[in-house]
């Protein structure tokens, strides 16, 4: 009877200190796990918010610049569309709020913090607090302020650690059961699963496997360790393939925020942004730049008669034709409508941006087809020249503009440089 009862007491004393070192285990290797997924998962939030304001702040210095505030926010809408924010703000460097969304909100976020050029980010309970200078040319233009939710990610949190509660419950009752029958058996699966989930809480690499060499409640145990890695491989694979979609996205949308759809030339915001730039540069290089303001001639007729058709294939071809015409280093822009703009960088004198004009006139006053039919097209071009016109670029797009007009006033189909005796 004595040697049964020792048989037991070991048993027992045996299972107790098995329960027990797995338990401890389990804990560091979950605690370990939990603290180090919870902390690059905020470290990869933190950086994926402030990679996103610093593209807001990049996408709406212009608007900023130009003080247009219904394109800003009609920006902060759609950022606010793609990312979990309360609230979306954006000042001027003086401190002056410029806009904010929801528009209907009443701003609840404080005077910019003094930065220079680098953004601030901070965590306050569940909230993501997000500064990010608006750099222009050489200048803070302004801030843009951000405050992001982080309720997801803790709701995430409380599922995991639930997670890891139940799985360190499950291995302890399995191990208990099999080292009351067969301590030593049990053992050895129980600190090789032991063993990979530390492996896995370091490596992360979820594509390893626990064996499962037989058919019990540890082996039981084993498969749904499995399952949860694999679970665990296909969210991380997920995750990874979600990141690459959202910044092939954000590539596109950030080509198309730039490009013309219909025509595939620059549009109005890049020749916005391009205008400045050159006028700036024209004036402290010491150089000489042209503005070409081009309007089609007939262009409601061919809409009115032929149909809309008609008139993007007109406005396809005619954009062709203007990026003929120019030089490597100049740009073509279609402003909207029927009106296109050509800069050219660093020319001689008046002749050069005249003798491109001519070409123009020339090349679209060729036959346009279209359904065997011939377009009645033509264009009426104004030039103005920095700085001899214009000093900026409001002023240099507005004579460019009156001379396009003067052009149309005295007979279409030709060319009026700003200043010169028509």
């Amino acid at each position: 009877m004595g040697q049964p009862e020792r048989y037991h007491s070991l048993a027992r004393q045996l299972t107790l200190q098995n329960l027990l070192i797995i338990a401890v285990s389990l804990l560091i290797a979950g605690s370990l796990s939990f603290s180090l997924f919870w902390t690059m998962m905020m470290q990869r939030l933190e950086s994926s918010s402030l990679l996103h304001a610093t593209q807001l702040a990049s996408q709406i210095e212009v608007m900023l610049v130009f003080g247009d505030r219904s394109a800003a926010v009609g920006e902060l809408s759609y950022h606010a569309d793609y990312r979990p924010a309360n609230e979306i703000g954006v000042y001027q460097a003086n401190a002056d709020l410029f806009v904010w969304w929801p528009e209907t909100a009443v701003p609840s976020a404080q005077q910019p913090p003094t930065l220079d050029v680098l953004p601030s980010l901070k965590r306050n309970n569940r909230e993501l607090i997000i500064w990010v200078p608006v750099i222009g040319k050489d200048r803070v233009e302004g801030f843009v302020y951000i405050r992001e939710q982080l309720d997801q990610e803790y709701a995430w949190l409380t599922r995991f650690l639930a997670g890891q509660l139940m799985l360190i419950v499950l291995v302890f009752v399995g191990a208990g059961i099999w080292s009351w029958h067969a301590n030593r058996r049990a053992f050895r699966p129980l600190k090789a699963l032991t063993e990979l989930a530390t492996e896995v809480s370091h490596s992360r690499n979820f594509k390893l496997r626990a064996p499962i060499r037989q058919h019990d409640d540890i082996g039981r145990l084993s498969s749904h360790f499995n399952e949860l890695l694999k679970r665990l491989e296909f969210w991380q694979r997920d995750m990874h393939q979600q990141l690459v979609e959202q910044q092939a996205h954000s590539d596109a949308m950030q080509a198309l925020a730039h490009c013309d759809e219909l025509t595939g030339i620059n549009n109005r915001l890049t020749f916005n942004k391009h205008l400045g730039q050159e006028v700036n540069y024209t004036l402290t290089q010491q150089q000489k730049i042209a503005l070409l303001f081009i309007d089609l001639d007939n262009f409601k007729f061919v809409n009115d008669t032929f149909g809309h058709n008609a008139g993007d294939f007109v406005l396809q071809t005619v954009a062709e034709r203007l990026q003929e015409c120019v030089r490597q280093q100049d740009e073509c822009y279609r402003l909207g409508g029927d009106e296109f703009a050509i800069l050219m960088r660093s020319i001689p004198d008046a002749l050069a941006a005249e003798q491109l004009a001519k070409r123009i006139l020339q090349s679209v006053q060729e036959p346009i087809h279209y359904l065997q039919q011939v377009m009645p097209i033509g264009c009426s071009i104004g030039i103005a020249l920095c700085p001899e016109n214009a000093d900026n670029a409001a002023l240099l797009l507005e004579q460019a503009d009156q001379a396009m007009y003067q052009a149309k006033h005295t007979g279409r189909n030709r060319f009026v440089r700003y200043g010169a005796p028509v």
